[in-house]
Parts: structure tokens; C-alpha cells; sequence
């Protein structure tokens, strides 16, 4: 079975601390990405052992971070690319922010904030 990688994880991580329903999620990053389709964003955020299930990419993990810096007001457009070290800076701060989300007294918004927060 194919391990799921940092990229699927934070993909994952940052649409978990939107809090949006798969569907909402995927409308809104097609209105800002329209080359995406339905079908490859389910994929990135599927399972491993889905049968839909699609490796992410450092662009994919650029395109979600434009979508949810997007939904939450912070203008993404100094972001560029997304290297190996970015993904894993933002995945520790993604993995803490979900494992304290019942006690931080944070919103959705400020979470998804705080997370992208770090590549700025």
C-alpha cells in the first residue's frame, strides 16, 4: 500500500482546519484555480487506500494554500512556489493546530491564519 505523503497530509490538514464540507472546499477552489477539477481535488484529499487517491505535488500544496489564504483574507500572491521544508514547517504547524483545536479558543479563520501565517 502507497504511503501518504507530507503534501497529501497538509493538503488535508489545512482544508480539516477550514472546517468547509468537502464540496464547499472544492467549488471554491475551482472558481480560484479553474484548470482544477472536482475529481483530482477529491483525489488529493482522499485516502491512500481510495481508489481515487492522488500523490500531491509542491504545486498542488501551492494552489491549496491560494485557495484557503483566500478564504481567509490574506493576500497569497507573495507566495510563488512551495519548497519541501515550507511543507513540513507548515505540516507541524498544521498537525499542533488540529491536536489543540478543542482548547485553543481559536476560530476556523484564525487557525488557517495562524498556519499559513508561518510562510509569510
Amino acid at each position: 500500500m502507497e504511503k501518504e505523503n507530507n503534501n497529501n497530509r497538509l493538503i488535508k490538514g489545512l482544508w480539516s482546519l477550514t472546517g468547509l464540507k468537502s464540496s464547499d472546499y472544492i467549488r471554491m477552489a475551482k472558481q480560484i484555480h479553474p484548470d482544477l477539477t472536482g475529481s483530482r481535488l477529491r483525489g488529493l484529499m482522499s485516502g491512500t487506500a481510495n481508489s481515487n487517491y492522488r500523490p500531491a505535488t509542491n504545486h498542488d500544496v501551492f494552489q491549496c494554500i491560494v485557495v484557503v489564504s483566500h478564504w481567509v483574507g490574506i493576500d497569497s500572491v507573495i507566495v510563488e512556489t512551495v519548497s519541501d521544508s515550507a511543507v513540513e514547517t507548515l505540516l507541524d504547524e498544521v498537525d499542533r493546530l488540529i491536536a489543540n483545536a478543542d482548547t485553543d479558543g481559536l476560530t476556523n479563520q484564525e487557525r488557517v491564519k495562524k498556519a499559513v501565517g508561518k510562510l509569510f
